[in-house]
């Protein structure tokens, strides 16, 4: 039924069961995250606006932030380009908010407001959209509200005996928009980059807010609420390796 042991089986070949020639060459796959960001400042008016992300290379300034993108902004080595000349195959996106205040008062550090953090998180999320751009072609991902697992804006509330409040809060979308059967390719060669859009009923970003430190309005309002997003992709890379 499956032919002579040792015999080739019929209609093949043996150097068709075996190839008698070694591979010119080899591929190297690595997995690696790219990631890039977009900062909002200033309570910037976004309805009907677009923001281009992985444009701004690391040490380079742009995309909004008032010095030199580092490490923890992006690790794109060349704007629009993927490191190292490589094809790279993205099976994953993740969007992460930040969330920077500083009180109306005196110029302090962040300042966690219940209120204004969920605010922001939440226009992100009503107003927001995440679209591929490839110089000619855009194809829109998804709403943000969608990047991930569903929405909502979730984490902890703490308020000490000065009733002053403290939030540590999250876009409760889960971590990753996942192509589940075909990864986006992005070739050696292309130029690509991301679009944060908004529709034309966004509000300005860290509009300020009467809040007081027990987390209750009537309070001191914010002077400033900056929102900055990074969005990661998650794949791999290849690369063929010539051999003899």
């Amino acid at each position: 039924m499956y032919g002579i042991p040792a015999l080739p089986t019929a209609g093949m070949t043996p150097s068709g069961r075996a190839p008698m020639e070694l591979p010119k060459q080899v591929i190297r796959i690595g997995e690696q995250a790219l990631w890039s960001s977009v900062n909002f400042s200033g309570q910037p008016a976004v309805a009907a606006t677009s923001h281009r992300m992985f444009a701004t290379q690391l040490g380079q300034q742009g995309a909004g932030f008032p010095g030199p993108l580092s490490i923890s902004e992006t690790n794109l080595k060349e704007g629009g380009r993927v490191p190292g000349g490589y094809a790279y195959d993205v099976y994953a996106v993740a969007l992460h908010p930040n969330f920077y205040g500083k009180a109306a008062a005196v110029n302090v550090g962040s300042v966690d407001v219940p209120e204004m953090t969920y605010y922001n998180i939440k226009l992100l999320q009503s107003h927001g959209v995440l679209v591929w751009d490839f110089l000619q072609v855009q194809v829109e991902i998804a709403p943000i509200e969608l990047i991930g697992g569903g929405g909502g804006v979730f984490g902890a509330v703490s308020t000490n005996a000065a009733a002053a409040t403290r939030a540590a809060l999250n876009s409760g979308s889960g971590q990753i928009w996942a192509y589940r059967q075909h990864p986006v390719i992005l070739p050696s060669n292309a130029t690509f980059s991301m679009l944060l859009n908004f529709g034309s009923g966004a509000p300005a970003i860290g509009q300020p807010l009467a809040v007081n430190q027990g987390g209750g309005p009537g309070g001191a309002v914010l002077a400033a609420c900056d929102l900055s997003v990074r969005c990661c992709l998650l794949g791999r890379f290849q690369s063929a390796i010539a051999i003899g």
